[in-house]
């Protein structure tokens, strides 16, 4: 584990998660760091990070405008403008990630890993 990722003290920022994603992101961190990088890794760690960042976005962005009960073009706006966050990420993210070398990809799995952290 890097501890450089461990080593921030202070407040974070935190949302509820689906346990289904925490499974699937186990499964995507240890196959980064047990297999050689290949399509359909890379793919799967795309995957992770893209569902990651909707189920924050959603927490953060629609989930407050659903509470205010704000209207229906206040919600669409919102919701354009994390769709369109998304989409950049899955076009550029996926490029990235085809770039990175094993050990970048072992550094993304503590990453990926150090995101979520379980609250009793």
């Amino acid at each position: 584990m890097n501890e450089d990722l461990h080593s921030h003290h202070g407040s974070f920022l935190v949302c509820p998660v689906p346990h289904q994603l925490i499974e699937e992101a186990r499964i995507v961190t240890k196959r980064l760091r047990e297999e050689k990088k290949n399509k359909d890794l890379s793919k799967a760690t795309l995957s992770i990070i893209v569902k990651v960042t909707e189920n924050s976005l959603h927490y953060y962005f629609l989930r407050p405008i659903e509470l205010m009960k704000l209207n229906f073009i206040a919600k669409g706006i919102v919701t354009m403008g994390v769709n369109a966050g998304v989409e950049v990420l899955k076009t550029f993210g996926g490029q990235l990630i085809g770039h990175l070398n094993e050990e970048q990809m072992k550094t993304l799995a503590d990453v990926i890993e150090d995101i979520f952290e379980e609250i009793p």
